[in-house]
């Protein structure tokens, strides 16, 4: 982090410790600041020592000692992290506080304080999802790519009705040769509400072949089933994205082969 950056973020991280829980989650971040603070706490080097230091200094002892034993946001972001934590996956599984869709922009989202799983980007000024309101970064998937610089092999999308704006900001994700194969959620309702066409997916998954997973009724065709379009479905469903490009069909019917396998009587 260059270091004009370092006495700002540390004066950040304290306004979080000294305000209401729900700040962190109230005040709009740029997406370089949500991109400085993950990766900030990647670094083995001691920047994340020194800034934790740097902050901890400019607060009071707190009442059980000298020493802050813990500090608890209470967001649905942190319960994520927490169930992260919970199941050994810390080494795995890297949650980044940001929206994901096609452009660099701050969003509003609604989400209900009981059940955040269903949080939905706000469109039109109309919160479906909760009462309760919250800012976050926006970014792409395409600029997360290029910043990070690892290729994902599966991109896993459940936006509640945003996956094309997800799909718009990942044209040249899509387009490599090497491209993800991709799980994601349509749903007629939550594109409606989103104000999003679902024949946009066909333009944008040109480069993929379709396959039924399940929905929320139960099954209506095969586990694996070729799906043409994916406005063919009436009901909200899940569907995979096989790259079609070399080796992928190889790749695909085995790994249907072995999920069919241990579906049983369920696939």
């Amino acid at each position: 982090m260059p270091t004009y950056l370092r006495l700002p973020l540390s004066l950040f991280l304290a306004a979080l410790l000294i305000s209401p829980a729900s700040f962190a989650f109230n005040s709009p971040l740029s997406e370089e600041a949500i991109r400085e603070a993950y990766f900030l706490g990647q670094r083995h080097d001691g920047s994340f020592a020194r800034l934790l230091d740097n902050y901890s200094k400019r607060l009071p002892p707190p009442k059980s000692g000298p020493h802050i034993s813990s500090i608890t946001f209470l967001t649905p972001f942190a319960k994520l992290v927490q169930s992260v934590h919970d199941l050994g996956l810390s080494d795995r599984v890297h949650a980044i506080a940001a929206a994901i869709l096609d452009d660099a922009r701050p969003v509003h989202l609604s989400y209900c304080q009981r059940n955040s799983l269903y949080a939905q980007i706000v469109a039109n000024g109309s919160p479906r999802a909760g009462d309760a309101i919250a800012h976050a970064p926006g970014m792409t998937l395409d600029g997360f790519h290029s910043f990070v610089g690892v290729l994902p092999a599966l991109v896993k999308i459940d936006v509640e009705g945003s996956e094309v704006a997800v799909l718009r900001g990942a044209k040249r994700l899509l387009a490599r040769p090497d491209r993800p194969a991709l799980l994601f959620e349509y749903n007629p309702d939550t594109l409606l509400e989103c104000g999003a066409a679902a024949d946009s997916f066909h333009e944008l998954l040109s480069g993929y072949a379709l396959h039924y997973v399940d929905d929320f009724e139960g099954r209506m065709m095969p586990f694996g089933s070729p799906v043409a379009r994916v406005e063919e479905s009436q009901i909200a469903c899940n569907l995979f994205a096989v790259p079609l490009v070399e080796g992928w069909s190889t790749r695909w019917a085995a790994a249907l082969e072995s999920a069919r396998s241990r579906l049983g009587s369920q696939a």
